[in-house]
């Protein structure tokens, strides 16, 4: 899940970038407008925007127009940051497509309330758990190209943390990992997020089959080598067993 932080002061710019990283997510920096659209023309699958709304040559309000003149769908999510908290530029922002408004300085705890509930709303939020880069980079891939939020561990523990302090809708995980192997982590999300859906994955030739997994408490199961389209099936099968349960 990539967000594109845009202002033109370094010390702003690192602060929310230091923030943004510490609580799992990838960052894009950009220091002017024209940075920015450089980011968003280069099919960077970008989930939220935090826009500043003073900034040399072009201010915030120029990129929201940008957006707007888009055919993008869905839209993405502009969160705008001021030292001005008057009337009118949160009006002018909100009128121009932003969705929230933030007040320099930046408080962290507040910009991660408001990040959080954005895209809690705007996008489903997968988390993928898997000690290959080159897996977690291919299945990062598919999954954003079909607009999902995703988030990346490369360990059990690692997973935790991430589920620790984000809102995550499904999780996807190698059953062969160092330290904790998958089911380790399925039975720990099962105590703790009973309610998250997990598919596991493995290859042809390992020990557990998929009434293994299936009895261990795995919503779903995929066997490597696997095509894009089965995850994208199995990922859009378990969503309706999951409103159907609601």
């Amino acid at each position: 899940m990539k967000i594109l932080i845009v202002e033109d002061d370094k010390v702003s710019r690192s602060l929310v970038d230091g923030i943004l990283e510490k609580s799992g997510y990838e960052t894009l920096l950009a220091e002017s407008v024209q940075e920015a659209i450089v980011h968003l023309e280069s099919n960077n699958h970008i989930s939220l925007i935090i826009l500043y709304i003073m900034m040399p040559v072009e201010d915030g309000y120029s990129l929201l127009r940008y957006l707007n003149d888009q055919e993008i769908d869905p839209q993405i999510p502009v969160i705008m940051c001021s030292a001005a908290g008057d009337k009118y530029s949160v009006i002018h922002s909100a009128s121009l497509g932003a969705v929230d408004y933030l007040k320099k300085p930046i408080d962290s705890k507040l910009l991660m309330t408001k990040v959080r509930n954005i895209i809690n709303k705007w996008e489903k939020s997968i988390l993928i758990v898997d000690d290959e880069a080159m897996i977690r980079n291919l299945l990062k891939n598919t999954l954003e190209r079909e607009k999902y939020g995703v988030f990346t561990a490369d360990s059990g523990m690692n997973a935790l943390q991430v589920l620790a302090s984000n809102h995550i809708d499904i999780v996807i995980s190698d059953i062969h990992m160092d330290g904790m192997n998958g089911l380790e982590l399925l039975a720990q999300i099962k105590i703790h997020y009973p309610n998250i859906p997990v598919i596991m994955i493995t290859g042809h030739s390992g020990k557990y089959d998929k009434d293994d997994v299936i009895s261990a408490g795995a919503d779903g199961y995929i066997t490597k080598p696997f095509k894009n389209i089965e995850i994208i099936k199995t990922i859009q099968n378990i969503t309706k067993r999951s409103h159907a349960k609601k």
